[in-house]
Order: C-alpha cells, then sequence, then structure tokens
C-alpha cells in the first residue's frame, strides 16, 4: 500500500510518499525541486504553477496569484487578461499540478497551517476529492509538529509549538495526555508573517548597497527581484548562524555584499522582540497548567533572524528551546495516514487533539521470571 503526506502552508506545499512500514521519500513536485511555491503565473495563455510564478511576484505582481491559502472561503479574486482565479479554484490549480506526484497513492493525509478555519481545510479536501486525491485525513501544522516531536522522544509537559508563514506567525500550547495530544489554545499573530521579516532584510541589505556603491537595487525592478530571490538563502544563513552572500545587479553595475549573523538580527530586531513577547504570553498562560514548559520552533520559525535569542531572553534563559526538523509535520502525516490504513484511528479531521500511538512493550517484560526460591533453586 502506498501512502502520502501533503504539508501545505501559504508559501509552498511539499510532500512525502513511501508504502506502509517503510521510510518515506520526499515528493519533487517542482522539477527537482521537493517543494512547490503557491503562486500561479496569469501572464501566459495556460496557466504556470510554482516557481516560474514566484520568480516574477516582486517584479510582477500584478500578473501573480498569491497568498490565497488563508483567502479561502472569501470573494477574492486575480485577474489578468483571460484568467478569473477565486482562492478555491487557484488551490484547485495546484493540487491538480502535484496530483500527478500521487499516482498509485491509496491513502493520502493533509497538513494545514492551525489558523485556517474548519471550513477552509473542509474546502481543501472537498476541492482534493473533486480531484479524485484519496484524502484520508488532515491536520493541524503544528499539531503535527508536536506530534512528530513526541514520536522521537516523548514528553509529558506542556509545550508551545511557533510556527510561520507570509501569512502569520503562530503560537500553540500542546499538553500529552494519556491517549492523545490536545491543544489547549492558540495565537495567531498576522503581524509578524514571514513575509515582513523579509521586507525588513531586503532593507537592510538594499541600505547597505547605497552606502557602498550609492545604488538602491529597489529602483530597479529586476534587481530588486533578483535579490527578493536570494532571501531564503539569507534566512538558511541566519540559521546556521553564518554569514550570507548577496549579489546584487542593476543596468551596468554589480555588487557582493556580506551580511553578518549579527546585521541580520538586527534588522529584524524589533519583529522578534515582539514575537518573542506573543510566546512569552502563551508560556505564562502554560505556566498555569502547573507543570514545566518547554518551546518547539519549526524550522520554518527557527531560519528568522534574532527569533531563537530573543525568545530566550524573554523567557528568563530557563526554559528548553527546541528546533524541530525540517519535515517534521510530514513526517507525523505520514504516520498518521500509516495508522489510519491499519484502522487504529479512524479517518477525519485532526485539528484540535490527536491520538498517541500505543507504546510499545518492553521486551524484557516478556520473559519467564521466577516467583519463588525452589524455582530458582531448579
Amino acid at each position: 500500500m502506498i501512502l502520502a503526506a501533503l504539508d501545505i502552508n501559504a508559501n509552498r506545499i511539499c510532500g512525502l510518499r513511501g508504502a506502509s512500514g517503510q521510510r518515506p521519500q520526499p515528493l519533487y513536485l517542482d522539477g527537482q525541486d521537493a517543494d512547490l511555491p503557491l503562486a500561479i503565473l496569469l501572464g501566459g495563455r495556460s496557466l504556470q504553477i510554482g516557481r516560474a510564478a514566484a520568480a516574477v511576484a516582486r517584479r510582477s505582481p500584478q500578473i501573480v496569484c498569491s497568498g490565497y491559502l488563508a483567502a479561502l472561503g472569501s470573494a477574492a479574486e486575480w485577474r489578468h487578461g483571460r484568467h478569473r482565479l477565486s482562492a478555491e479554484k487557484a488551490l484547485r490549480a495546484t493540487l491538480q499540478h502535484v496530483s500527478g506526484r500521487l499516482s498509485g497513492v491509496s491513502g493520502l493525509v493533509l497538513v494545514a497551517p492551525g489558523y485556517l478555519t474548519g471550513e477552509q481545510v473542509r474546502l481543501i479536501h472537498a476541492v482534493a476529492d473533486d480531484l479524485k486525491l484519496p484524502v484520508r485525513g488532515a491536520i493541524n501544522r503544528s499539531l503535527a509538529a508536536g506530534l512528530a516531536n513526541h514520536k522521537e522522544q516523548a514528553w509529558h509537559h506542556v509545550g508551545i509549538v511557533v510556527d510561520v508563514d507570509d501569512y502569520a506567525m503562530t503560537c500553540t500550547v500542546l499538553r500529552p495526555g494519556d491517549a492523545e495530544l490536545c491543544c489547549l489554545g492558540q495565537q495567531t499573530l498576522p503581524m509578524l508573517g514571514q513575509r515582513l521579516w523579509r521586507e525588513r532584510l531586503l532593507g537592510r541589505i538594499a541600505d547597505s548597497c547605497v552606502r557602498n556603491c550609492r545604488r538602491d537595487p529597489r529602483d530597479n525592478p529586476e534587481a530588486d527581484q533578483h535579490l527578493f530571490n536570494q532571501l531564503d538563502q539569507v534566512l538558511l544563513a541566519a540559521a546556521n548562524n553564518q554569514p550570507a552572500v548577496v549579489r546584487l545587479a542593476g543596468f551596468q553595475w554589480l555588487q557582493t555584499l556580506t551580511l553578518t549573523p549579527a546585521e541580520m538580527a538586527a534588522a529584524c530586531a524589533q519583529l522578534a522582540h515582539q514575537a518573542a513577547r506573543g510566546v512569552d504570553a502563551a508560556h505564562k498562560w502554560a505556566e498555569q497548567q502547573l507543570t514545566s514548559v518547554s518551546i518547539y520552533l519549526t524550522a520554518e520559525a527557527a531560519r528568522l533572524p534574532g527569533l531563537s535569542a530573543a525568545i530566550y531572553r524573554q523567557c528568563d534563559n530557563k526554559t528548553p528551546l527546541v528546533v524541530l526538523c525540517a519535515n517534521a509535520p510530514g513526517q507525523a502525516a505520514f504516520e498518521l495516514a500509516q495508522r489510519i490504513s491499519r484502522q487504529e484511528i479512524p479517518a477525519g479531521h485532526y485539528g484540535a487533539a490527536v491520538p498517541l500511538p500505543a507504546e510499545e512493550e518492553d521486551w524484557a517484560d516478556m520473559l519467564p521470571f521466577p516467583t519463588t526460591d525452589a524455582a530458582i533453586a531448579e
């Protein structure tokens, strides 16, 4: 039985696929790339989905449909030329593009951001059903991240999962019980979405360029787009506490700049402080549960410059801070697909709680053990 998991947020969609009981492999949804940007180019005769759209989203935003995931169920519409896309139609086009990679799959679980409403998740499920995708369930992304970490190392305290995409940052308070992992509360912070962090970095790089060569890449649409396309590499360097090299090109000029981790953190210091205050509010509320608290950052949140340090300072340097692996939500969703296929748990939408896997019995408990002195003597 072939199973799959699709992890969707406002920025991109990625997935895992594999046989039941085996380690899943990444789905290459955009050529040789494992992730597919959630953007659609409306400028041609036919829709172009993925990097072709993301590559011009800053230079020509009027011909790109992006940021539609949070608009599901609304009257928002993207128009250009002959194309008219609602958020639902945009999602349909994206999932249809992805469906070719899911041939032979008999069970699929979706991972969706926690800020989506139940109705929006049902819309995603309905669109997938119309495309004949074998969706068996969906799970809150923060809940999936917590579930993945609990599988690696069981924890019995309250955990705060911090996640981010272009639309918003979310802080989700989780607590494992005897049989399930429950979501106690969630805070959505649209004013701290990843898009704003990118803008701060872009502004810092542009100002450095002006100081070095008196050229502002924001004055040239091509140079601005070229700089924007390198911000993912800058964020990755920030996550690894390494300098980031940025190459800028305009009409008859070239410039190479190096940003230190300290400069990247300084550019986003105000956002990091605001985010840390939001996490601290969730932390103080979680402490009222009379148990210890740990903070878990998804890979996307951990890439934000200065965020980890700001949270650590805000929470009095005492709270454990754990960075989750990049595909943690997808791994949890794939495991969920296996459990559903084995009928251990019912298919459905797991937004507020998810059953924990049964703990395996210790093999030593199965060994015979003498109970009398006579048995020992023998």
